[in-house]
């Protein structure tokens, strides 16, 4: 085999791999999302706060740390263990900048709410997901908003979904088991309908 027939074996697999690298990992930022429609509502108890985009890395900082504090108390009884904690987006009313956004844990009841903590519980419905890798607490929050970004300016457009304005919930952000010098892993959930179709 000359070196004109290795090179032309070599370069559509070289091109090929290219493309699949500069979708996955330069232009997608690694993200892999996918459409996932849940079976059963969510219970959760949380701490609140009213912020927009603006203040919400400030607003979100600030509530996570209270949430911490009163965390290591263990006040929530009947809690799930399968995350350290979840934070939820809700969407905005009608005409307004400021959406109220809560920090606190998946449970099986609402028995025995901790004073200044609130209940919601979120029906099954449909979400476009990630899996995300993050290297300290520091960094989760930008994290998540340049996922949004991403999922809600490069992918949903050139899918069947878009996101669905009627739910009662924008984004639900699952976070995993946190370690001082570990990877925290972040499971990002953005409430999504078919395009033209109507909310059931």
């Amino acid at each position: 085999m000359d070196i004109s027939s290795i090179i032309a074996a070599v370069i559509p697999s070289a091109m090929f791999l290219c493309l699949i690298l500069y979708y996955t990992i330069w232009k997608g930022g690694g993200y892999a999302p996918k459409i996932v429609k849940t079976k059963d509502s969510a219970k959760f108890v949380a701490l609140s706060t009213q912020t927009n985009d603006q203040c919400f890395i400030e607003d979100d900082l600030l509530l996570w740390k209270e949430f911490k504090r009163l965390k290591e108390k263990d006040l929530i009884a009947d809690k799930k263990e399968d995350h350290s904690f979840v934070s939820i987006r809700m969407n905005p009313a009608p005409g307004e900048n400021n959406w109220e956004y809560m920090i606190g844990r998946i449970v099986s009841n609402f028995t025995n709410v901790p004073t200044g903590f609130k209940t919601v519980e979120i029906p099954p419905q449909c979400y476009v997901t990630v899996h995300l890798n993050v290297k300290n607490e520091e960094s989760w929050g930008p994290s998540v908003l340049r996922l949004e970004k991403y999922v809600c300016e490069k992918w949903l457009p050139n899918t069947k979904y878009e996101i669905n304005p009627d739910s009662k919930v924008r984004a639900i952000v699952y976070h995993d088991k946190r370690g001082p010098k570990t990877t925290r892993t972040i499971i990002y959930y953005l409430a999504v309908k078919e395009k033209n179709k109507a909310v059931n």
